[in-house]
């Protein structure tokens, strides 16, 4: 199961199954690039994601983290990049970034957009 919401106050929360734990996420804070997690967004975030999966406010938390999330405001970067030293050595430098809080969601897609360029730039078009 894969939850995610837009609740009306314009604040996210989405809850992701990995195994037998879920992944709780949805906070946006622009501007702002510190990795510690604050004691009030965590406990904000779980009563968002409660609202998903009633109950889940009173599971075991195992462990709590943030990330950086950079986001593209022009759209996800997904593209070859000329470099003549990787031209050089035979390689190729394709960039796949700018997803901002949607990676989790979006990167399962792009990746298999990155797969079909590379096997175009080494095997040729079909």
């Amino acid at each position: 199961m894969r939850t995610a919401l837009c609740l009306g106050d314009g604040l996210l929360a989405y809850c992701h199954p990995r195994g037998a734990e879920y992944t709780l996420g949805g906070t946006l804070f622009e501007g702002h690039w510190s990795t510690e997690t604050e004691d009030d967004e965590a406990y904000a975030l779980m009563q968002r994601c409660a609202k998903l999966i009633p109950g889940i406010d009173k599971w075991e938390v195992t462990g709590r983290w943030t990330g950086l999330r950079p986001l593209r405001r022009s759209g996800i970067r997904l593209e070859v990049e000329k470099q003549p030293s990787a031209e050089e050595l035979g390689v190729a430098v394709i960039a796949n970034y700018g997803h901002g809080g949607s990676g989790v969601t979006c990167c399962w897609g792009t990746a298999d957009e990155v797969v079909i360029i590379a096997n175009c730039i080494f095997s040729g078009p079909e």
